[in-house]
């Protein structure tokens, strides 16, 4: 497993403990010039990685959404705001799932593990309980 972090948030996914320090892939926003060399080595990155899914946890920025596209991922989900809203980060996705903002955002990526392999539309159709 991946992550893609802005470098001041990669200590974050290390204290986590989910993956290895190698597969913490980094950007850095300090400066737009540093921000658009990072992508093209990202983008170049994650191609040779060759990902099967992507997962652009993001709710607001359209670049994570960018960058799902170039990753070359077959599988790229992302929320979607369906008839809400906001949310609009364009149609780079091929797995929307419905974002809810009546639910705390980790019963939302939930529904990224249950919508890889969804039928219906909108992705992730099921009721989530307290113990979810």
């Amino acid at each position: 497993m991946y992550f893609l972090v802005f470098e001041k948030n990669r200590e974050i996914v290390e204290i986590l403990d989910v993956t290895e320090s190698d597969n913490i892939l980094t950007m850095s926003n300090d400066s737009m010039l540093k921000f658009v060399k990072d992508s093209v080595a990202v983008i170049t990155k994650m191609r040779k990685i060759k990902f099967d899914v992507v997962i652009d946890c993001e709710l607001f920025a359209r670049v994570s959404s960018i960058l799902s596209l170039l990753s070359g991922a077959p599988i790229r989900m992302g929320f979607h705001p369906y008839t809400q809203e906001g949310l609009y980060r364009g149609n780079f996705i091929n797995i929307p799932v419905m974002y809810n903002p009546y639910h705390h955002i980790s019963k939302q990526f939930i529904g990224f593990a249950e919508a890889i392999d969804s039928v219906t539309v909108p992705t992730s159709k099921y009721a989530m309980t307290d113990n979810d």
